[in-house]
């Protein structure tokens, strides 16, 4: 569309994992790794609207590489995730990625437990400490803000 949304990028916010069976199958893996211009993926799309059966799909066909993926604005998956209190979300890319997945950061240092701070989700933060430590809750930003 105009603002550079692929179909398996609108199939993956919705949680349409046969939709992107289809894709992969029609038009090859790569349509599951496209990105609009602001590279966000299929992968930030389901991630932030709590979709691990996506994100189960597409570390079967991409490989746990597109989990981590960091947007123009250096949001990763996890960042998204945490954004939006998608806790379920959080375990998979902790059980897929590593739980260096949960300590991603963007350029300005804003990491997951930031997104979740700003947003009031304590069960994040609660998952985060329980899996980083309290370290995740301490760590500053550019700014000099911690979460």
């Amino acid at each position: 569309n105009a603002n550079g949304y692929t179909p398996a990028i609108l199939a993956a916010q919705e949680g349409q994992v046969d939709v992107l069976r289809f894709l992969a199958e029609q038009c090859g893996r790569e349509a599951l790794r496209a990105t609009n211009a602001k590279g966000f993926t299929p992968a930030h799309a389901a991630a932030y609207n709590g979709h691990v059966n996506v994100l189960r799909f597409l570390t079967e066909q991409c490989s746990s590489e597109a989990l981590t993926a960091a947007n123009a604005n250096g949001y990763t998956p996890a960042i998204l995730a945490a954004q939006e209190g998608q806790v379920d979300v959080l375990r998979f890319l902790a059980e897929q990625c590593g739980r260096e997945a949960l300590r991603a950061t963007n350029a300005k240092g804003f990491t997951p437990a930031h997104a979740a701070a700003y947003n009031g989700h304590v069960n994040v933060l609660r998952f985060l400490t329980e899996q980083c430590s309290s370290e995740a809750l301490t760590a500053a930003n550019a700014n000099g803000y911690t979460p």
